[in-house]
């Protein structure tokens, strides 16, 4: 698969060109899509604010045209894009994070630095360190050190981006994984959950599920997965079990996975294991 290295921000620094009569190279369909859906995104919050704004002042408001209104247009982006053959849903935004710009959530990438770090496909983390409540290491350390420590060092402790900077012993920089501190686990549709975790999952990728047993994953995030690969430059994805959110409540000592060997959505031991990825934001 092509790897697209280029962030949100840069992106709608494209487009400000193009508007400004600035002479750049014609963007390719993948990319022409995406910078459509990223201009969908920013009219949405756009419209958002003003309906907030109208409220605020007791006036009539209508947020649900903004979400209408950036369906639509999402929903043209994805069939001019089926028609050229091409799929335009995920950027990866090459600081270790890909966007689902259809849904807006900005997804952890995983890679396969063989260190036990908290990104590294293969490091498990327990939901509980008890029976039921959700105080394993996916929380304590998994998400604590995502929204706790500076993003170019995570050994450094942070609560605001100055903790971070340089003249108090930090690596410079923001405060949280790519400048976020609102990482959570993503939840599954089961027990009132939505299906966030299973939105990732596809089934069509060759080998998904038969030999050789691709990860079942959107290949954007399984792209230049090799040994000792480290984030931003790889996007990896182990074909087993990770961890949602959503507490299991037909048996609470049990919380919902999916496995990427097949797509599939299972229960663990809450005490178990398992593999973690993270997300933020969304609609």
């Amino acid at each position: 698969m092509r790897k697209v290295r280029i962030g949100v921000t840069v992106m709608v620094a494209c487009v400000g060109l193009l508007w400004a009569g600035v002479a750049v190279a014609a963007p390719d369909p993948v990319m022409k899509c995406q910078i459509g859906k990223v201009l969908a995104a920013k009219k949405r919050e756009i419209c958002l604010a003003g309906e907030k704004e109208r409220e605020l002042k007791g006036k009539p408001f209508d947020t649900q045209k903004c979400e209408d209104e950036f369906d639509e247009k999402i929903a043209k982006a994805d069939t001019k894009a089926v028609k050229k053959g091409v799929s335009c849903r995920f950027l990866n935004n090459g600081d270790g994070t890909t966007t689902d710009l259809n849904t807006l959530r900005m997804w952890e990438n995983k890679d396969d630095n063989n260190t036990g770090g908290i990104h590294d496909k293969d490091t498990f983390f327990t939901w509980t360190a008890g029976t039921t409540a959700p105080d394993g290491t996916a929380f304590t350390d998994f998400l604590d050190t995502l929204n706790n420590t500076c993003n170019l060092l995570e050994t450094v402790s942070c609560v605001v981006n100055a903790d971070c900077a340089v003249a108090n012993g930090g690596p410079g920089g923001s405060c949280g994984f790519a400048g976020y501190r609102d990482w959570r686990l993503a939840e599954v549709n089961r027990h009132g959950g939505t299906g966030e975790l299973e939105s990732i999952v596809d089934t069509t990728v060759p080998g998904c599920a038969v030999a050789p047993f691709n990860p079942c994953v959107d290949p954007v995030f399984n792209d230049g997965c090799v040994a000792a690969c480290t984030l931003p430059d790889c996007s990896c994805t182990a074909k087993s079990n990770y961890w949602s959110s959503i507490s299991n409540a037909s048996n609470p000592v049990g919380a919902w996975s999916v496995k990427f060997l097949f797509g599939n959505v299972n229960s663990f031991s809450k005490n178990f294991g398992i593999r973690a990825r993270a997300v933020r934001g969304g609609r």
